[in-house]
């Protein structure tokens, strides 16, 4: 027998206001939607081309050049002029219930859009550097486990005539064995690694579009969660928009990192475990997924299973463990493999990054750039639990799971040591699409009071918000990132065409020379002062060419550093090479020419064309 609520008659929809015209006769013909959304879309890339440094990506086949934002706003502002004369009226917001309308037939189809657009920004505003610490790391451990080996080695080290060599010729991201001479371990976990080994194995670029990749998985995971927190496509497009935006998630997405796929892992296994139709299984592998990439979130693993017991019971339970723990415990296995324990790590004495008196400065920071770079809208998350109960009492449990995982993230770092920089917020990244998805729902039911407007009042706060995030990124440099990166890589590079065989003394862009070249680097920060003369000489003695790069904020510390025990160290000669403006490549072999008043042109490698 079919309820009483369900047999009662439901009045028609109120149509949009532009549905009747003037003398009041109904208008049948709907208006034409598409020049707005091409005046919206070109308005958004004339303002991205505006915010940032513009797009140049050479990948041989084709090249993409955009620099300026003036055309993209011409093409808007002629959509819009279009859009006015056809329906004869003289504001937008007179056919914006035709726009959200539009949304809301096809909430799916935007949220794919939206996740297109975030994968298409990874892929263009991408570094392609292997640079940085966590970069080298996994790019370099990959590649171990694509030629078959779990080690870094550099045999030079065994007869290197200064003390502790195996540490200086250690890369970004590797420390050396405590067992074995010119061992180099992983500073990373190794389980990232091993993922993306396959990608390196068939074409090493391919490891970049990873976390382009997984910024898309990511808008679509949070989409799923709001939607399932207040059934509405509108709140899930939302959503969808808010960590798209997001400045953390933009910085990391263009990077050759773990952070966002960690949390589209994570977001992933919530959507999937706390969703209208619960698949246990498939959240035990994202679940897994994300372990493996991070092993330190096994707490969040731990909250994940209170939550699945508590919802579905045992049964629940032993189906989350099915898939999580298989794919979980190939951590144990890689440890094994490569620190020589299940237990070790390449952290070294947890004890000195973790510790009680960490916790105010992180909680300040954390709670700062939260606020800073998302808004304050985002403390909504917080209450959403409470601003849901009017929705069941299922929801508001799930919105508590939610929330709850998010702490436990937070929890895992909030005693880790702390760090000045904002994108440091990265620790929190798994958290980040459940706050957006909680903050959408949340913004929903507290437009509730709205009735019908209140899906289209949250959408509209989330898209006004999305765009406040994208000026906060835009102010705090995010879009410059992949063209201050690339210095690194063009530093490689340039030495890899004009000098093969340098052996370079460097710490900021040994990385990608180690990663880019193949030869051994040495740094500079961990060799004696007394020993640089004799290092360069040692190099030589081996056929290789030694060369000193610094970064420019390098170069007065490695004067001071050896000055004073070294003719070289004083670097006083023109460098051979300058890169971007930043990076100098000093040849010591000059030095000589230079004091003989027979000094060798400096080269310049530029940055690429474009707004500065």
């Amino acid at each position: 027998m079919v309820a009483n609520d369900e047999m009662t008659a439901v009045p028609p929809r109120p149509s949009p206001p532009d549905e009747q015209q003037d003398d009041g006769r109904p208008d049948r013909a709907r208006p034409r939607t598409w020049p707005w959304w091409l005046a919206i879309a070109a308005g958004l890339g004339s303002a991205v081309l505006a915010w940032t440094p513009g797009v140049e990506v050479d990948l041989q086949l084709f090249r993409i050049s955009a620099h300026d934002p003036v055309p993209l706003g011409v093409v808007a502002a002629a959509a819009a002029a279009a859009a006015l004369i056809w329906r004869r009226r003289a504001a937008l917001v007179v056919d914006l219930p035709y726009l959200i309308e539009d949304i809301r037939r096809h909430a799916w189809g935007w949220t794919a859009g939206v996740a297109a657009a975030a994968l298409l920004y990874g892929i263009l505003w991408n570094s392609w550097t292997i640079g940085g610490s966590d970069s080298h790391c996994y790019a370099a451990q990959a590649r171990a486990f694509a030629s078959g080996t779990v080690h870094l080695s550099q045999p030079l080290a065994a007869s290197a005539p200064w003390p502790d060599a195996t540490r200086t010729f250690a890369p970004v991201g590797f420390l050396p064995s405590d067992t074995t001479t010119g061992q180099l371990l992983p500073i990373c976990a190794p389980g990232y690694s091993l993922l993306i080994a396959p990608l390196v194995l068939i074409w090493p670029p391919l490891q970049f579009l990873v976390a382009p990749l997984a910024a898309g998985l990511l808008v679509i995971a949070t989409s799923a969660m709001a939607k399932h927190l207040v059934d509405d496509g509108l709140t899930g497009v939302g959503a969808g928009l808010f960590v798209a935006a997001a400045p953390v998630v933009l910085f990391q997405s263009t990077q050759p990192m773990t952070d966002v796929p960690a949390a589209a892992a994570i977001g992933g296994a919530a959507a999937l475990a706390f969703g209208s139709t619960p698949r246990v299984r498939w959240a035990g592998a994202a679940l897994g997924l994300g372990l493996l990439i991070r092993p330190n979130l096994l707490p969040v693993a731990v909250t994940f299973a209170l939550f699945i017991t508590w919802r579905g019971g045992w049964r629940a339970l032993a189906n989350l463990c099915s898939t999580l723990v298989p794919v979980a415990s190939v951590v144990l296995l890689l440890n094994t493999l490569v620190y020589g324990a299940p237990w070790k790590t390449g952290y070294g004495d947890t004890s000195a990054l973790f510790a009680l008196a960490h916790l105010p400065v992180n909680l300040r920071h954390f709670t700062t750039w939260l606020l800073e770079t998302m808004t304050p809208v985002v403390a909504i998350a917080v209450a959403a639990p409470w601003l849901l109960r009017s929705t069941g009492s299922r929801r508001v449990f799930d919105a508590m799971a939610l929330l709850a995982i998010s702490v436990t993230v937070v929890a895992c770092y909030i005693a880790y040591q702390p760090f000045e920089e904002w994108w440091y917020l990265r620790f929190l990244m798994p958290a980040v699409p459940l706050w957006c998805a909680l903050t959408a729902a949340g913004l929903s039911s507290l437009f509730a009071p709205f009735r019908g407007v209140r899906s289209t009042l949250g959408l509209l706060v989330m898209a006004v918000v999305a765009i406040v995030c994208l000026r906060e990124a835009g102010e705090r440099g995010v879009f410059r990132l992949a063209r201050t990166e690339q210095r690194l890589s063009a530093t490689a590079h340039d030495l890899a065409r004009h000098l093969p065989d340098a052996a370079a003394i460097a710490i900021q862009p040994n990385g990608a020379i180690s990663y880019t070249l193949g030869q051994p680097v040495i740094s500079w920060d961990s060799l004696p002062p007394e020993s640089l003369e004799s290092a360069i000489a040692w190099l030589r003695s081996r056929g290789l060419h030694p060369v000193i790069v610094v970064d420019q904020v390098e170069e007065a510390p490695f004067r001071r550093r050896f000055e004073r025990t070294s003719a070289s160290g004083a670097l006083d000669w023109p460098p051979a090479v300058v890169v971007h403006r930043s990076v100098r490549v000093y040849d010591p072999s000059d030095r000589d020419r230079y004091l003989a008043a027979q000094p060798r042109p400096t080269r310049f490698v530029d940055p690429p064309k474009g707004r500065r």
